[in-house]
């Protein structure tokens, strides 16, 4: 896989001088991705010391070594369409010959336009399925975080309602990316094997799709923004006859490229369709594709040298798997406020997206809150904004929420009684259990036990309601006295420790949190103390309002492809010169939004002259 592939700093070069801008907003998403995003910094500088020369690829090249993220780099650049390194001569391997279809086929051909495109985007989705350090099959990323595979290859492991499977002897699952990356894994939806397949039986009517032997697993981290994902078409493809065919898999666990073959479908409504590419162990979910690449289902397994393969029909309709891919899929970032033109534009924040998504998905996440600080600590951009984006995610996405906000500033003289106040609608002051009252201990000890009691009343308001209270303090823009400082940083440690409780922090650069801190999704899950992801507010990238005009225009369903939305994003950023290499200044927001947004009014044929909110 691409975990073996390395880059030079003579094959990076080229990139650097062609496309800096796609290469500089790839290596920034594959380090801040990681929890590196520090080492930008360094970047840049050599950036700007040595405009000309190699030093930055070469500075490049030694720091993804370093980190262990070249071959996520590698990734993440094919999923943008760039194929770094020189052409594979065993990338296509031919196995029509190796176990034959009887007849002619009807179409033998491959579309030569989109191998290139195919086989780049292939290296990306493309993982293998592991139980207990052994690779048990194949799969494919289907979307930011889920896995396409067999259920007979995970359902005897995964502890899913629908397998009935004792969780006490669940083993380990996890997938193994493109880029040499493990993550744990878990199912999230199965539809098990027909059991009478094993022995050569093929199951009738409903129970074809029933039991189509398929599945999704689902890591914590959504790395298929950064690698790529595979997009499964709302209809599968409608022709019948034997045509060419393409599998990716690994069997026995190892690489063998693309392997094409012929596929025979005599009926789209038959349980299962015969292929003709050798497969072994490790084969078992692979996806396949037919001549134009479109996904057709996943291979199954070989009964007497009879390869099947699950036709897609049979689950591309199934509403809970459905759901699950919906659900990870936008709404998880917004590229507008109110989901139009007229709203705020929003450009930079998919780290606050990608962790607010981290935090809706499971009661047993360790990520509890997150920390918004900037880079520029007498800047205000994006720091208001965020209680509305906040608000309006919650909004949009599943579950009983309900946002309060508070000001710490030097007018806040209680903020324990403050939160009940708001919290519990109109509540009184929080008084102290007797022998910890004002005058009978440590102001310290006084306060400790009335924020106690305050979170204990809170999380029992939230079990009954079966709801999910949010906390969000504001930076005190005038200063803060220490009695409201000290009471903050002892509620947030106890708020964090409130499965029912969630912590948004505005601002506040000078604590000194003593809670754990992490800047990436995956570091939260090493370990299951309760953490605060920490989210900058920074000069924004190109890729960042690339990312807003993607969404806008599927949003829109505006005729943009991916040159149109790049052409847009260059419009946008007409005469902005960056404040550093390629980074460009906050303030700058509005023009961008302004320029983007008439753009999409002119399309449409709407006012050009209607206003619009800019991002704060």
């Amino acid at each position: 896989m691409a975990g073996d592939e390395k880059l030079t700093a003579n094959d990076l070069q080229p990139l650097l001088q062609d496309r800096p801008e796609l290469v500089n907003d790839t290596i920034e998403e594959v380090f801040q991705s990681a929890g590196h995003g520090g080492d930008i910094d360094s970047f840049r500088s050599v950036a700007q010391l040595f405009p000309e020369g190699n030093a930055l690829a070469g500075l490049m090249v030694e720091r993804l070594l370093d980190k262990g993220l070249m071959a996520r780099f590698i990734a993440a650049l094919r999923m943008r369409g760039v194929e770094p390194l020189p052409p594979d001569p065993d990338q296509l391997t031919d196995q029509v010959a190796l176990v034959p279809l009887n007849g002619a086929a009807d179409h033998d051909d491959l579309d030569i336009d989109q191998i290139g495109e195919f086989a780049s985007g292939a290296k990306a989705f493309r993982c293998r399925v592991m139980v207990d350090e052994q690779v048990m099959g194949s799969g494919a990323m289907v979307s930011p975080r889920l896995i396409l595979t067999s259920a007979h290859v995970v359902d005897a492991y995964a502890p899913d309602a629908t397998t009935g499977v004792d969780p006490s002897t669940v083993q380990d699952v996890s997938v193994q990316l493109s880029d040499g990356s493990r993550h744990q894994a878990r199912a999230v939806w199965v539809a098990p094997c027909f059991e009478g397949e094993k022995t050569g039986q093929m199951p009738e009517g409903p129970d074809a799709s029933a039991l189509c032997d398929a599945a999704l697993l689902r890591i914590r981290a959504p790395l298929g923004r950064t690698l790529g994902h595979l997009s499964l078409p709302a209809e599968p493809p409608d022709w019948v006859g034997t045509e060419a065919f393409v599998l990716i898999h690994f069997p026995e666990g190892a690489e063998k490229g693309i392997a094409v073959g012929h596929l025979r479908r005599e009926q789209l409504d038959e349980a299962r369709h015969v292929h003709s590419i050798s497969t072994h162990g490790g084969s078992s979910g692979g996806a396949g594709f037919d001549r134009s690449f479109a996904f057709v289902g996943l291979h199954q397994g070989r009964w007497r040298n009879v390869r099947r393969l699950v036709p897609y029909h049979h689950f591309a309709a199934n509403d809970d798997f459905r759901t699950q891919i919906d659900r990870d899929c936008p709404p998880r970032r917004l590229w507008s406020l109110s989901d139009d033109l007229d709203g705020h534009f929003v450009i930079g924040r998919n780290g606050f997206f990608d962790a607010l998504t981290a935090m809706l998905e499971t009661e047993e996440t360790s990520l509890r809150g997150i920390w918004i600080k900037r880079t520029e600590i007498d800047g205000r951009q994006g720091m208001n904004f965020s209680f509305n984006l906040l608000d309006r995610f919650l909004d949009v996405n599943e579950g009983n929420h309900r946002v309060v906000r508070l000001e710490t500033g030097f007018n806040r003289r209680d903020l324990v009684d403050a939160v009940r106040q708001r919290a519990l609608l109109g509540a009184g002051p929080v008084v102290a259990r007797a022998g910890v009252a004002a005058d009978e201990t440590t102001d310290a000890a006084h306060e400790d036990d009335r924020i106690k009691a305050l979170i204990e009343e809170l999380r029992a308001q939230c079990q009954a309601r079966d709801e999910k209270l949010w906390l969000y303090f504001e930076n005190p823009e005038s200063g803060q006295i220490d009695h409201t400082r000290f009471q903050l940083e002892h509620l947030i440690e106890e708020v964090l420790e409130a499965p029912e409780m969630r912590l948004v922090l505005s601002g506040c650069e000078t604590y000194d949190l003593r809670a754990r801190t992490v800047t990436s999704i995956d570091e939260a899950a090493t370990d299951t103390r309760p953490a605060v992801f920490v989210d900058y507010i920074r000069p924004f990238l190109r890729r960042d309002v690339l990312d807003c005009v993607q969404l806008m225009t599927e949003a829109l369903e505006l005729d943009w492809d991916e040159g149109v939305c790049n052409h847009m994003v260059d419009r946008a950023l007409d005469g902005i010169p960056p404040v550093v290499a390629n980074r460009f200044a906050t303030t700058k927001l509005p023009l961008v939004a302004d320029r983007l947004r008439s753009e999409a009014r002119h399309d449409l044929g709407e006012d050009l002259n209607a206003g619009g909110a800019h991002e704060g």
